[in-house]
């Protein structure tokens, strides 16, 4: 029995960080805001660049 023709689960599509299958897709919708998908398809918390301020000298 295949089940590749199968929307994962809703809480499967929502622990990846992605909305639910959209209608008669067998896939995970995109990446929830504020996630961005990085290149190995994966949704993650867009990288902020870190204020100069942030390095402390002593």
């Amino acid at each position: 029995m295949s089940g590749s023709h199968l929307c994962p689960r809703s809480l499967d599509c929502a622990r990846a960080g992605r909305h639910f299958c959209p209608p008669s897709s067998s896939h995970c919708g995109p990446c929830l805001r504020p996630l961005v998908e990085n290149s190995h398809g994966r949704c993650v918390l867009k990288r902020r660049h870190a204020p100069h301020s942030a390095h402390f000298s002593k």
